[in-house]
């Protein structure tokens, strides 16, 4: 349990305010729920292949819109789809996207303007 697994990852980013080093197997249940949530929604509104850009996979779109989607699991606006194409045109997400991706403050701010632009 000392190692990160996709699962911890995940606790990591979505819950990281209630996630502990080694966290029990019901809080670890929750946030596979809660992955598996999120990706069905995801696919069933944007397809299956939504974090490609230029042709290759993009990791740093991948976790700001999977967390966006997590977040919000329970609701999906009807026009998520031009919300998705406005998010992708974004200059400021285009550029978190792009630019020192693992910075902290990049991170943060890629995720907030998903989470923003997709459902507010």
């Amino acid at each position: 349990k000392n190692f990160i697994t996709p699962a911890n990852y995940f606790a990591m980013i979505v819950h990281r305010v209630y996630y502990k080093k080694n966290p029990s197997d019901e809080f670890l249940t929750r946030i596979k729920e809660t992955f598996k949530d999120a990706c069905m929604m995801i696919i069933k509104n944007l397809g299956e292949k939504p974090f490609h850009s230029h042709y290759t996979l993009s990791p740093s779109m991948l976790d700001s819109i999977f967390v966006a989607f997590a977040v919000h699991r329970n609701e999906c606006p009807p026009d998520i789809k031009t919300r998705f194409k406005k998010l992708c045109d974004d200059e400021h997400f285009q550029k978190a996207t792009s630019y020192s991706t693992t910075d902290s403050d990049v991170v943060a701010t890629r995720i907030k303007l998903a989470g923003k632009i997709l459902f507010k």
